[in-house]
């Protein structure tokens, strides 16, 4: 009897702390999920046992709602293939809290008892061994009909309901609370976001990251991170707010409130930017309690094992079959579903893949061929794959995931679209009565196991290329001329560009030195993190907010990490080591360096440094393509990358000197004499005054130039728009337009243009022009803001004079 008490306490107490794990005020939460759902329900059935019980009903007419609802039939097969990751993830989150109890109720101390010897491993085991047995049984090979997934999940609550405080009530109560708790995060959990609703997030969010980038900062938010934390904190955020769960959260007046405060409390200052971590541990608006930050911390490292949107893990790998070591890393979205305009919507994804690697198909389905893009749908999806090699089906075909149905083009990457059919949100129905659906465009993510969003945010500003970062591109640029003599000043800016971003142009460098005190002699001896730190956890412990691709530092079991001038890794560091010791020379040494990826590096990156190296294409074409196919992190601070490269092209092009091809804050000694209109005055360039009249914004190309005008005692019209603009708007007001260089008239550069803003454009002063055709430029905000410049500079494609008459 006493027994029996403890064990109702314990269940109790147990079942208490998993309801506010799960986000408290139970009654509230499923009154509203039942609310948005019950027109959603058809053919529902409840367990009758189940609403027996009084303190579990709501649970089991939930559950049933949310399981007929949200898992659809295909969804059973993911919940079997990852159950036993779910097994760990219930004795990862559950251990430090119900034992815990459990002990301290048996008088042992709020102490935890060893994993291998308590009842978490057990169950882990229990699951395991019951996904081999579905998978084996007949429900397991009919699992695509929802009807299974009731039968599936309707055992443990009838095991619960039977001897509701029971022990193995406890056990069972207490992981099924806990499952959901986990897939609550990012799923279509009973009171989270569906996953309409979190689309429709992921939308606003890349549509803020795009109205508020300028030439400055190339907003990238890591989405994922803020829509975890706010599906974690949903019913608290919900409540408080009063959402109507009739229309996404970004339709609610307060919810796209909430969301613009918190882009801006994570992106609004771009010289110190910050993560939601930042927000969630220091943030009183975001703040977690002890409790909560423990335990979402939890969740979220079971996210990192098993993926971040479990429930809607419905699609697999489209490369990599599971029994495929390569199918364990996630997959590289180098372009993302959402707005890539301030108005204009990608509804794809582009993968990072190689030229004619083999694609598979990512669900069972019907094929339809048009062209070269497949699609395979089902009744509630379609996913298609665009510009595909060698297709293997033709339209009215079925498929099974895992089939080969064609390969990746020989351009490489593979651009994929993803739609869902989504019920009306106000319960629209049709004349039959039935919820009227529509085809949605969602994002392809989601429903992945694992990947990763390479574009990121890039904040630009003005590099230092004099003093010894200067001596060492010079030296650099002169060693692949002397290689490599077809070499052009854009191909060598464009490597240059890159290399400043990951090492500052730095031959000495590796991976966390400012963080383990410069250790090179160490690291010349093995650049493994287990040389350096002991352990791989160690070195990703470095990482607080970035999880780093394990796989792509692996060599013979150590972790080879980033070296030199181009960050080597992997097998590229070793290749690097070896080479250097073969050589008898010093790793750090920029001979050795140099050497290597001329003659050293593996065979697909030599062929590209040499392709780019030896290129005349723009400079910003040539970075992004050098980022791409070398550096081989597509759309990682592209921007930053570019604007460093243009800088650099201005560096070569003045042979490193500082007169007439790079941006000099001074005039060029040879013009002080000839310069027709005398030099620029305080009130032109100088923060704080200017010339009446000026509309443009202030310490921009365009506000100096009005003020150039306005000293030499030519009015111009003030509101000619964007530099790239002034064509076109200074043609309406009757100004000569032309190609051919006059002084006193604006250089207008067109976007990408001799180093302009790739969205803005760019707009200088002509002062001078030489019997060559080269000519003297004064510009503001080439290099920053108020700063004011000058450059000499050939006519060329894309660079027009306009002149007021």
């Amino acid at each position: 009897m006493d027994k029996a008490k403890l064990e109702k306490k314990v269940s109790k107490k147990t079942y208490k702390v998993a309801q506010e794990a799960n986000g408290g005020s139970r009654k509230k939460k499923f009154l509203r999920a039942a609310k948005q759902s019950v027109e959603r329900v058809s053919n529902q059935q409840a367990s009758s046992t189940a609403h027996q019980d009084d303190t579990l009903s709501d649970i089991a007419r939930t559950k049933n709602q949310y399981q007929d609802i949200q898992i659809q039939g295909k969804r059973i097969k993911t919940i079997g293939k990852y159950s036993g990751k779910l097994g760990q993830g219930v004795v990862k989150s559950s251990y430090g809290l119900g034992n815990r109890f459990y002990n301290k109720a048996k008088g042992r101390g709020f102490t935890r008892t060893p994993r291998e010897f308590s009842w978490e491993g057990k169950l882990s085991r229990q699951i395991q061994a019951y996904r081999k047995r579905l998978a084996a049984s007949k429900t397991g090979k009919a699992a695509k009909k929802a009807r299974k997934v009731y039968r599936f999940g309707s055992k443990p609550i009838k095991a619960i309901i039977k001897n509701p405080f029971g022990f193995k009530a406890y056990l069972i109560a207490f992981g099924l609370l806990l499952f959901l708790a986990i897939l609550g995060i990012g799923s279509s959990g009973i009171t989270r976001q569906d996953e309409f609703d979190m689309n429709d997030t992921w939308l606003y969010i890349s549509k803020l990251d795009r109205e508020k980038s300028n030439d400055k900062v190339d907003y990238w938010t890591k989405i994922d991170d803020p829509l975890l934390y706010l599906n974690y904190k949903y019913d608290d955020i919900s409540d408080k707010l009063r959402i109507d769960g009739n229309k996404y959260l970004s339709q609610n007046n307060r919810g796209k409130l909430y969301l613009d405060t918190l882009w801006k409390n994570l992106n609004g200052d771009k010289d110190n930017l910050k993560t939601m971590e930042d927000l969630y541990t220091k943030n009183d608006l975001y703040k977690l309690s002890e409790d909560e930050l423990e335990e979402y911390k939890e969740l979220l490292e079971i996210a990192r094992d098993s993926g971040k949107y479990m429930l809607l893990q419905e699609l697999d790998n489209p490369f990599y079959t599971e029994d495929q070591l390569e199918s364990e890393a996630p997959l590289q979205i180098i372009e993302r579903f959402g707005y890539k305009t301030k108005k204009e919507i990608f509804n794809g994804s582009v993968l990072q893949a190689t030229g004619g690697q083999t694609l598979l198909a990512v669900l069972d389905g019907k094929v339809e061929v048009n062209g070269n893009d497949i699609e395979i749908s089902d009744e509630n999806s379609k996913f298609l794959y665009k510009n595909v090699d060698t297709i293997r089906y033709k339209t009215g075909d079925h498929v099974k995931s895992g089939d080969i149905i064609g390969k990746v083009a020989s351009e490489g990457n593979q651009t994929v679209y993803y739609q869902k059919l989504e019920p009306d949100r106000s319960n629209k129905k049709d004349k039959d009565g039935n919820v009227e659906k529509s085809w949605t465009y969602v994002n392809v993510g989601f429903y992945f196991q694992r990947v990763e969003y390479t574009q990121a945010t890039s904040v630009v500003s003005s590099i230092e290329t004099s003093g010894e970062k200067g001596k060492r591109a010079r030296a650099f640029a002169e060693a692949i001329k002397k290689n490599i003599p077809e070499a052009t000043d854009e191909g060598i800016a464009a490597v240059l560009g890159g290399y400043d971003i990951e090492s500052s142009i730095t031959f000495k460098r590796y991976e966390t030195d400012y963080l383990t005190n410069n250790q090179f002699d160490k690291i010349a001896k093995e650049p493994t993190a287990e040389n350096l730190v002991g352990n791989w956890d160690a070195f990703q412990a470095m990482y607080p907010n970035l999880r780093l691709n394990k796989k792509e530092y692996m060599v013979n079991g150590l972790h080879y990490i980033g070296i030199g001038i181009g960050q080597f890794t992997g097998p590229r560091a070793l290749s690097l080591w070896n080479f250097a010791k073969d050589m008898n020379g010093d790793i750090w040494s920029a001979e050795v360096q140099t050497k290597f990826l001329l003659e050293a590096d593996d065979p697909i990156r030599r062929e590209a440094f040499k392709r780019i190296v030896t290129s005349t294409a723009s400079v910003e074409a040539l970075a992004e393509d050098f980022l791409n196919a070398w550096l081989g992190v597509p759309g990682n601070k592209l921007l930053e990358r570019q604007t460093a490269a243009r800088q650099w092209l201005n560096f070569l092009k003045n042979k490193g000197g500082g007169s007439t091809g790079v941006s000099s804050q001074q005039v060029p000694a040879e013009y002080k004499d000839k310069l027709p209109y005398g030099l620029p005055t305080d009130q032109a360039i100088l923060e704080g005054q200017g010339y009446p009249g000026n509309a443009y914004t202030l310490g921009n190309c365009t506000w100096y130039v009005y003020n150039r005008f306005a000293q030499i005692g030519i009015g111009i019209y003030p509101y000619l728009g964007n530099a790239n603009q002034w064509v076109d708007s200074g043609q309406a007001q009757g100004y000569e337009i032309s190609t051919t260089p006059k002084p006193g008239s604006a250089v207008v550069f067109m976007n990408g243009v001799a180093g302009a803003s790739p969205i803005y454009g760019h707009l200088g002063f002509c002062e001078y022009v030489n019997s060559d055709g080269s000519f003297l430029i004064s510009e503001m905000n080439f290099a920053g803001l108020y700063l004011m410049t000058w450059r000499t500079l050939t006519p060329q494609l894309g660079i027009y004079f306009v002149t007021p008459k």
